[in-house]
């Protein structure tokens, strides 16, 4: 029996050993996320915003994991005590039945005494008799423990012989494949932290389980999230022209000879630096001036990327919304990059041989809205006045509408380009956008038809006037928004009855 618990106690050891290594300093879920926080201060914080929050969500639940452990060995103590206890009173209780010589007055109504009988029990909480064959408390716990009626031949030998008081000083053991766990669990050994052999199944060890799931699928998305992030590749558009294609707003560099144009920055600062790179490369030298078509984080946020003193143009609305909608962000040397040169209608810059002209022709997308065009290659960066082949982002809340849109496009549409880059989605060219601009315009018309009838949302959503978005994908943005066909009719419905009206700051 002792070598037994001995080996229960060491394997216990180990496998809590297992467990707890997956989320220690030095286990893997720990070093996974040390690896990726190393790699981010080494790049000099390129996510800024989701990284940080992110490993601290993961160290904290490492932590939570280890805590819990050890309160799993506790409520296992705690249990394991309280079943002891219950054995020694069923024990007593079993033993107040012996006594009666009813027990014994059918054939067979139970075992037979044997000369072995199992160990008595030192210093239990009843008193115990002596037995002769105490170095072998195991063998003997399962072995037949109780009186057996001879068929026809008289008494039980333990009536014979008066030895009522054996059977009392004896323990009640059950028949049946518990017995040894029963007897075992008389004897007054240390409670042992860890697994519970009695029992299979428990609550810790799911919990255990669910939390080692969560901590490792943080780990491995943190691990995506980052190079999905750094996941750019450029697209020329023109001569001097490319796109760039990244998670976040499409950027559009231009190439001077005094050095490289760019418009917009993507979502995270990690991307700014591969956007800044790309752009030097494809851009014939270092970054002169850059362009936000909008105050949205996914064409801005890669802005700290830039080295501080970079011109970066808006709008004055623009520069607006990030001062009182995004503050947060632009807070230490963030501040440094935000839009230090503002306009409020047109804006022209010679650079390098190259005109740009940045122009505010109304809403659509946000109040903000400006577009880029490259005079002499003739190249358009619409920014998220155009949505090519998705469903659209309509931010009311911004001061955007659904209503001024198509004449905002209609102003666009005047302007002198042969290829147009999209805030979101393929490079295109004036047909594209003219395709998207007779979208804008279905979808307000059946938002304004949907309010003058008095319909409700659902019924708006239900409609089937809504044709020209054959083809249309849709853009989910983690848990935020989904831009699919209902949020854009939404959208129109919201405006044409007033539940929000597009009021910017």
């Amino acid at each position: 029996m002792v070598e037994l618990r001995s080996f229960a106690l060491a394997e216990q050891s180990r496998q809590i050993g297992r467990r707890r290594i997956l989320f220690s300093e030095r286990g893997p879920v720990r070093m996974l996320l040390n690896k990726v926080e190393r790699t981010d201060r080494s790049e000099g914080h390129l996510l800024r915003l989701p990284v940080p929050g992110l490993l601290a969500g993961g160290s904290a639940l490492c932590n939570a994991a280890n805590a819990l452990f050890v309160a799993a060995r506790a409520f296992r103590a705690h249990a394991d005590r309280e079943n002891v206890e219950k054995r020694h009173r069923e024990t007593s209780e079993g033993r107040e039945a012996w006594r009666e010589p009813e027990a014994y007055a059918t054939p067979r109504a139970t075992a037979r005494p044997s000369k072995g009988r199992p160990a008595p029990l030192p210093q239990a909480p009843f008193p115990r008799a002596q037995d002769a064959r105490s170095h072998s408390p195991g063998r003997n716990a399962c072995r037949r423990c109780g009186p057996r009626l001879r068929d026809g031949r008289g008494t039980p030998r333990a009536l014979n012989s008066g030895s009522l008081l054996d059977l009392e000083s004896r323990p009640f053991v059950p028949r049946g494949p518990s017995r040894f766990m029963e007897a075992a669990a008389q004897r007054p050994l240390p409670i042992l932290p860890g697994r519970d052999f009695g029992r299979r199944g428990s609550m810790a060890r799911t919990l255990r389980r669910i939390a080692l799931v969560i901590a490792l699928a943080l780990a491995v998305a943190v691990v995506y999230a980052a190079g999905r992030i750094r996941s750019l590749h450029a697209e020329t558009v023109s001569k001097d022209v490319s796109c760039i294609f990244g998670l976040g707003g499409n950027v559009g560099v231009l190439r001077t000879s005094e050095g490289a144009v760019v418009v917009d920055t993507m979502t995270f600062r990690m991307q700014g630096d591969r956007i800044r790179e790309l752009a030097e490369e494809l851009g014939g030298g270092p970054v002169q001036v850059v362009f936000n078509t909008h105050w949205h984080r996914d064409h801005t946020h890669g802005n700290p990327a830039f080295a501080p003193g970079t011109k970066i143009v808006a709008t004055q609305r623009t520069l607006e919304h990030l001062r009182n909608r995004d503050a947060e962000y632009w807070t230490g040397p963030a501040a440094g990059t935000l839009p230090n040169e503002t306009f409020t209608d047109e804006h022209e810059l010679k650079l390098g041989g190259k005109t740009i002209r940045a122009l505010h022709l109304g809403r659509g997308h946000t109040d903000g809205d400006m577009v880029v065009l490259f005079v002499e290659d003739r190249v358009l960066h619409a920014g998220d006045l155009f949505f090519n082949g998705l469903y659209p982002n309509i931010d009311l809340d911004s001061g955007g509408s659904v209503k001024e849109w198509g004449d905002t496009l209609d102003r666009v549409l005047a302007l002198d380009f042969d290829r147009v880059i999209p805030g979101h989605g393929p490079v295109s060219d004036r047909a594209g956008l003219i395709a998207f601009q007779r979208f804008i315009r279905q979808l307000w018309q059946v938002g304004a038809d949907a309010a003058a009838k008095g319909e409700s949302l659902a019924q708006a959503q239900r409609t089937s006037a809504l044709t020209a978005d054959k083809g249309y994908g849709v853009m989910a943005i983690p848990f935020v928004m989904r831009l699919d066909r209902d949020f854009a009719i939404q959208r129109a419905w919201q405006e044409a009855t007033g539940a929000v009206k597009p009021d910017g700051l």
